[in-house]
């Protein structure tokens, strides 16, 4: 291989690196814009913490082996020589969360107030502790003086000292003094106390489980979209003496065709016939027709969202702005776990009549209508943006939201269809689509780069397992999901652009002390159930596996059908930067002719 043809290859590399890679943290990071130095120095808390979860959640099994295990009553065991770490951990987080809810609109210090006060009433209700109830209200008294007195104030780092004094303070005597005083051993009695405190805010950690479960689908689409394109670019970017670009040849183009059209066609029909031979065909019809219903949920937001938008996105733009969107996809898909929260909050305070009726409501089909619930308010977020047309962060939220409409429908009516069935409707999309372009003869660069990159995700998705295999072994030892502990780090890294805003409502301080609290709230559920060895009542693996099914499946969809809008209708502006006008009139006649309920 010749020099030049070595600098090429590593030219690619270096591309799809970067933009998978560096790109993504560059513009996600958590970024100083402005802090005063005592947010400064409260970030630099938050993240040392976050850095000692994560290495306890890595180094769980030699610390089981070193610490003496405490038995709990669940049956799990537990090094109790690094119960005071977590519990510094845990203090930390709920004063985050306080600290941050004092210059918040008024309904989020309403919510502060009820996940602190359920949170340290949960185990002195339990055990009919009066003292502690006694220390908490009082608690709960001087926080609210605080709410109040201190609203439209700027920052200040007192602030979340005095809360870390008085909220260790409350959380500390409630683990020594109150639950499970018939216990054998007081060790026994101070780890299931601490077991049961901390079982609420558990719950407060499935949205960031469930973006982690996702974080392995975004890198898959973000590496397999990003390579066809730089790809693409060494392919075609050989220049003459001259410095004019070689065209490619005919021949090497059908090539190309050919193997993705066959290989993606083989890898993605290997799994459908190994089904039996009576399911194959409803596997087929169910998977193509899911596929549909995310076609006809996603596309009108798509359209809505391009009025007024000179350039439509592709799937580099999807993948690159999902973090935009993300924020509301979490709590909402997390939405039937944080009622459950909500009710047994409400039981911790001493209202178990009010517990009994929220768990009540809907039966057996309770999951199923707030999941629900929370898609139809994503879609209605998404026909949001797009009505101020922001069209990627549009495109997020609507596919999400059908994704998971789709799966709520396949779950009701007994219409579940396999993942690789769905995207099998993706491929006969993009082979029909071909076929169109090539016989009209509008099979122009762009095109064909948007349906490449749908060719090679439907065939390659399903294999993202294999992304993090090499470091499943290693933190599988602590019997913690791979994936988990991967996607927690990558939002920690890439999902906090939204702390560089600055309203009113929820100013720069609070949005990083939150940002820092969710991001607590995961690590620590994390570090538990690696220092429990992987048995205990916190079962976070279910929360990847949703994440990765709704969310991950939703943004492949939301990628998908963005290329093959771009692939149909083609782009208004050339890739060189320059305005195509017929695209462009044709755009203008489109959006002028477009259904009055569209408008």
């Amino acid at each position: 291989m010749t020099t030049s043809g070595l600098r090429r290859i590593g030219a690619v590399i270096t591309f799809i690196v970067g933009r998978v890679i560096a790109e993504p943290v560059r513009e996600g990071r958590l970024r100083d814009n402005g802090w005063s130095p005592g947010l400064r120095a409260v970030v630099t808390i938050g993240l040392i913490l976050f850095v000692v979860l994560t290495a306890m959640t890595f180094t769980a099994g030699t610390a089981r082996r070193l610490f003496g295990l405490t038995l709990g009553t669940d049956g799990g065991t537990f090094p109790l020589a690094l119960l005071p770490v977590v519990v510094v951990a845990t203090v930390c987080t709920l004063t985050l969360l306080a600290t941050a809810a004092l210059r918040m609109r008024w309904w989020w210090k309403v919510a502060a107030v009820f996940v602190l006060a359920g949170t340290l009433m949960w185990v002195p209700v339990i055990s009919a502790d009066l003292p502690s109830i006694a220390l908490v209200l009082v608690f709960l008294l001087v926080y609210v003086g605080l709410l109040i007195g201190r609203r439209n104030r700027p920052f200040r780092v007192w602030e979340f000292v005095l809360l870390l004094l008085l909220l260790g303070h409350a959380t500390c005597w409630v683990i020594h003094l109150s639950g499970g005083t018939e216990m054998t051993t007081a060790v026994d009695v101070q780890l299931n106390a601490f077991i049961t405190f901390y079982l609420p805010l558990f719950w407060l950690a499935t949205p960031v489980a469930l973006l982690a479960g996702a974080a392995m689908a975004e890198l898959t689409i973000a590496t397999i979209t990003w390579s066809v394109s730089g790809i693409w670019q060494g392919v075609t970017g050989r220049r003459d003496a001259a410095g004019d670009r070689v065209p490619v040849p005919v021949a090497v183009r059908v090539v190309i065709w050919v193997v993705l059209l066959v290989g993606s066609g083989v890898l993605l029909t290997r799994e459908v016939f190994s089904l039996a031979d009576a399911d194959l065909l409803w596997q087929t019809v169910r998977g193509v027709g899911l596929f549909g219903l995310l076609v006809v949920l996603v596309l009108p937001v798509l359209w809505r969202s391009e009025r007024g938008n000179l350039i439509r996105p592709d799937a580099d733009d999807v993948i690159d702005g999902w973090p935009q969107a993300s924020l509301p996809i979490g709590p909402l898909i997390a939405l039937p776990f944080l009622y459950q929260l909500v009710a047994h909050l409400f039981r911790a305070v001493g209202l178990g009549g009010v517990h009994d009726v929220l768990m009540g409501i809907g039966g057996p089909h309770r999951v199923t209508i707030l999941l629900t619930l929370g898609c139809l308010v994503l879609y209605g977020l998404a026909w949001r943006q797009a009505n101020r047309g922001r069209d990627v962060p549009a495109v997020v939220l609507a596919a999400v939201a059908a994704n998971v409409g789709a799966s709520t429908v396949g779950s009701v009516f007994s219409l579940e269809a396999t993942v690789t069935a769905v995207r099998l409707g993706g491929y006969l999309a993009a082979v029909v689509t071909l076929v169109v372009l090539v016989v009209r003869r509008r099979l122009t660069t762009e095109r064909g780069v948007a349906l490449a990159g749908v060719l090679a995700l439907t065939a390659l998705f399903d294999f993202r397992e294999f992304i993090y295999e090499p470091v499943t072994f290693l933190i599988g030892m602590a019997g913690v999901s791979a994936g988990l502990v991967v996607g927690l780090i990558w939002r920690m890294l890439t999902d906090q652009g939204w702390t560089r805003g600055d309203t009113p409502g929820f100013p720069r301080s609070s949005r990083v002390m939150i940002a820092l609290a969710n991001l607590l709230f995961g690590g620590m559920a994390v570090a538990m159930v690696a220092l429990f060895g992987g048995y205990s009542a916190f079962d976070l693996e279910q929360f990847e596996r949703i994440g990765d099914h709704l969310i991950g499946n939703g943004l492949w969809a939301g990628v998908t059908l963005s290329a093959l809008v771009l692939a149909w209708r083609g782009q208004v502006i050339r890739a060189d930067g320059t305005v195509d006008p017929a695209l462009a009139a044709d755009a203008d006649a489109e959006a002028v002719a477009q259904p009055r309920w569209l408008s």
